[in-house]
């Protein structure tokens, strides 16, 4: 097999032909020219259709002086969770689109003192390109911080982020 592999967009574009050689004597021959789309997604790392799907280690955020306590036991330590109230749906790739693709990511991330959501990274992740259009899309949402004892507080929380095609 001989060909080209080129990215195109959300996809790789892989133009091959198969080498045929019967050793009946000098017949060669080659197949005729196969094209092939391949859905990818961000390729920044190399060519990757998924993200990793392994528990992250615990994260250090004591640059946010965030607390970084399961969710779960917020109320037991007298935390209000932030509430989110701006969250703006990431767009779906093109590469998503045409596979009709359907799935959830989890991100962790910082909810700070401000409201702002920092230090996002992927926890779960998906195919097609939609880690990074989640992760842009994210650093645009705006929470009420979470609070304790009615004063703000930074703290680490996980996210879900839906893709549904209908």
């Amino acid at each position: 097999m001989f060909g080209t592999l080129a990215q195109k967009g959300d996809f790789l574009q892989l133009k091959t032909k198969v080498l045929k050689h019967e050793n009946f004597g000098n017949n060669t021959e080659t197949s005729k020219e196969m094209r092939i789309e391949i859905p990818v997604g961000n390729s920044g790392g190399g060519f990757a259709a998924r993200e990793s799907y392994h528990t992250l280690p615990k994260r250090d955020a004591s640059q946010f002086d965030a607390d970084v306590t399961e969710p779960t036991s917020f109320k037991r330590q007298g935390i209000e969770p932030p509430r989110c109230s701006y969250m703006p749906n990431p767009e779906f790739t093109d590469a998503a689109r045409a596979v009709k693709f359907n799935g959830a990511l989890i991100v962790e991330a910082i909810v700070t003192k401000q409201g702002r959501v920092e230090e996002a990274r992927i926890s779960r992740g998906l195919p097609y390109g939609l880690n990074q259009n989640s992760m842009t899309t994210l650093k645009s949402w705006r929470c009420e911080p979470a609070t304790k004892n009615g004063e703000p507080l930074a703290v680490v929380v996980p996210f879900e982020v839906s893709f549904r095609l209908y």
